[in-house]
């Protein structure tokens, strides 16, 4: 390993900061110690890992990467995920995020749901490169007993 300390992750709030009494300004108040934070009405230095918004609202810096044709991870915050209905399917969020979820948990969910995203994306782009995988024979399960296997891989 080398003795560069750990990137820390950067959250695009996409809300304005002057307004101090909004769920995401205390978010970003809390996680300021821990992340990157970035507002919808200031230009960040890069582009976030992630993008927090709230319902019915698309993240500006969302579009931007999409764009750019790089995917960032969007995470709504929402008490009731099933009554948020989006726009489109390309606007569709990666996760949901209840308000009630402590800072520091949302954080390292936020954290789970880049490197998920970003594992995606190099998949997505090793299959164009290098095209699909070679297709895997399986065994024929009608002749045998098939089995189940639950658990944590």
């Amino acid at each position: 390993m080398s003795g560069e300390p750990a990137r820390r992750l950067s959250v695009l709030l996409d809300g304005p900061a002057d307004r101090p009494d909004s769920l995401l300004a205390r978010l970003g108040h809390a996680w300021s110690d821990h992340a990157e934070i970035a507002w919808a009405d200031t230009q960040p230095a890069r582009l976030p890992d992630v993008a927090v918004s709230l319902p019915d609202k698309t993240a500006c810096g969302f579009l931007v990467a999409r764009a750019k044709g790089v995917h960032m991870p969007r995470v709504v915050l929402c008490t009731d995920p099933v009554s948020a209905p989006e726009s489109d399917e390309a606007s569709l969020p990666d996760a949901f995020l209840s308000p009630a979820c402590p800072p520091d948990l949302a954080l390292e969910r936020l954290a789970e749901t880049v490197r998920q995203a970003r594992r995606m994306e190099e998949a997505r782009l090793r299959r164009a490169a290098f095209g699909p995988l070679a297709a895997v024979q399986t065994p024929d399960l009608s002749q045998g007993i098939p089995v189940l296997v639950a658990g944590d891989s």
